[in-house]
């Protein structure tokens, strides 16, 4: 079997229903059950490319918010280094390697590569296929198709590692930040400095019992 048709094949697999569904036939396709003119292969190679590509820009969304709060996360564990003891040490180290540990993974699940411009395959996908014979726009229906393949694989195995990587980093943070924020609630309240020139505030005593005189008198 030649290597197009087994990668063709392999778009067929990744459209899953989609290859036994009746799917809609438009002009400007926007809704999951619609295809654009053209071929019954072209089409369901354009809806495998669509389908894994809008999920795979969604996960990336998803994943690069994750990381933000990874990094918020990762500076408080050093705010509270700062002036935490030997046992609150071990326990944030135990934290911060945790954290590091799900932005590694998730940041090496984000695809690399020019996974941007799938968007723009699509585009052009869709301009070839129905592309009167013989123009540049239907010459070029080949390059597109490979390109095409190539955003429906990488996309697929992007999300199949995404997916997973996403859920856990939000169960570490879920269980992290908590934690986290009691213990910045339990810190001491930092001293008050004074600014240049000024004498600092005395503490305020305690109240003092009253003297024997004083109870007299107050009587």
């Amino acid at each position: 079997m030649k290597l197009e048709a087994i990668v063709l094949c392999a778009a067929l697999l990744a459209a899953g229903p989609a290859a036994a569904q009746e799917l809609k036939v438009v002009i400007n396709p926007t809704e999951p059950d619609e295809v654009p003119p053209g071929v019954r292969e072209d089409q369901l190679l354009w809806k495998s490319a669509r389908d894994a590509t809008v999920e795979g820009m969604g996960n990336i969304l998803a994943a690069n918010s994750e990381l933000a709060e990874l990094r918020a996360a990762l500076a408080h564990v050093d705010v509270l280094e700062k002036d935490a003891s030997a046992g609150d040490r071990a326990a944030l180290a135990a934290i911060r390697a945790r954290l590091e540990d799900r932005r590694a993974a998730l940041a090496a699940a984000i695809p690399t590569g020019p996974t941007g411009g799938c968007r723009y395959t699509l585009i052009h996908l869709e301009q070839s296929m129905d592309a009167e014979p013989g123009t540049a726009l239907a010459n070029r229906l080949p390059q597109k198709r490979e390109e095409a393949r190539w955003c429906a694989e990488t996309f697929s195995a992007a999300n199949a590692k995404l997916a997973p990587a996403i859920a856990s980093t939000r169960a570490a943070l879920d269980e992290v930040v908590p934690e986290l924020r009691k213990r910045g609630a339990a810190r001491p309240a930092p001293a008050a400095v004074a600014k240049p020139g000024e004498t600092p505030a005395a503490p305020v005593p305690a109240s003092a019992p009253a003297s024997a005189a004083t109870s007299a008198a107050a009587r």
